[in-house]
């Protein structure tokens, strides 16, 4: 019996080890995909991401905008109605920055895209003080399971979605909150950072809202 509890012991200590693991290289990918300025949904298997996070090794950007761009394209109308479910306070809003994609109004559906990001996380999102500390702390009153934070430390650290404009040239992805909410940008509206933002809320309602 002690025999058959030490090895169940170390077999539980070498899963808990591989978890840790998988953890960490998953919260990496999701980093270098945010460099290119996507966000994942739940619904894209892992061997898709790793696939996906290949394509960035490789620096074959237009490749992964390629299939960015038709999977939010294809899935745009239903992830519009979960959002509207899930959060039915802001159904207008969600409705009308998908009329203005629709309507290839990018500028507005972008920006919109972008502030309902934000919204569902109680204005915290894009706050850089002290690392990211209002969106740690947030996710922590939130009470996210702290075993799950690393899946989303995506959010939690600077990319460049939320990066200081002088800074975004570090960044594969030009698309940049700060650059559009301030007005140094004014030539983002395109279907390319429309559907980037979108990728954005998407991941916020699978990922980081799937506990409220």
């Amino acid at each position: 019996m002690i025999n058959h509890l030490k090895k169940y012991n170390e077999m539980q200590t070498d899963i808990n080890q591989a978890m840790s693991k998988h953890k960490e290289l998953y919260a990496q990918a999701l980093k270098l995909l945010a460099n290119y300025g996507w966000y994942i949904s739940e619904k894209l298997e892992v061997i898709q991401t790793i696939k996906l996070v290949k394509l960035c090794i490789d620096d074959k950007d237009f490749e992964l905008n390629t299939f960015f761009i038709k999977y939010y394209s294809e899935c745009i109308s239903n992830n519009v109605n979960s959002l509207s479910e899930k959060f039915p306070d802001r159904k207008i809003m969600f409705e009308e920055a998908l009329k203005a994609h629709n309507n290839k109004l990018y500028h507005c559906s972008t920006l919109l895209w972008i502030t309902l990001c934000d919204g569902l996380c109680e204005g915290e999102l894009f706050k850089l003080k002290g690392d990211k500390k209002a969106i740690n702390k947030w996710l922590t009153d939130n009470q996210t399971p702290i075993g799950y934070l690393k899946f989303i430390e995506v959010i939690t650290k600077v990319n460049a979605i939320d990066a200081y404009t002088g800074n975004k040239i570090n960044y594969k992805s030009q698309l940049n909150r700060h650059g559009i909410v301030h007005g140094f940008d004014i030539n983002y509206g395109s279907e390319i950072n429309s559907l980037k933002a979108f990728s954005l809320l998407v991941f916020i309602k699978d990922i980081v809202t799937r506990h409220k």
